[in-house]
């Protein structure tokens, strides 16, 4: 996620696939005509969660990497 003075670029395998502020997500086209169960379009709508929750709360730097972890164990996805 790149984030700028309130607003998050949330990306995933390198490419953004939401832009969020604190109250608001939204997701580029190509998430969001993907079915609701699928592995994609649901690690980017936790990401984007979490994203949003960053910039709510401000506890530092976003850290990628620590949200890519998060996202396995919310979704409880064994580690590729």
């Amino acid at each position: 996620m790149e984030r700028n003075a309130g607003v998050a670029t949330v990306l995933q395998a390198g490419a953004p696939v939401a832009v969020c502020t604190t109250n608001r997500v939204v997701f580029l086209q190509a998430i969001m005509a993907m079915p609701s169960d699928h592995p994609d379009r649901r690690r980017a709508e936790v990401k984007a969660l979490i994203a949003m929750t960053l910039l709510r709360t401000d506890p530092g730097p976003y850290d990628d990497e620590l949200a890519e972890e998060t996202t396995r164990l919310l979704l409880d996805e064994d580690d590729a």
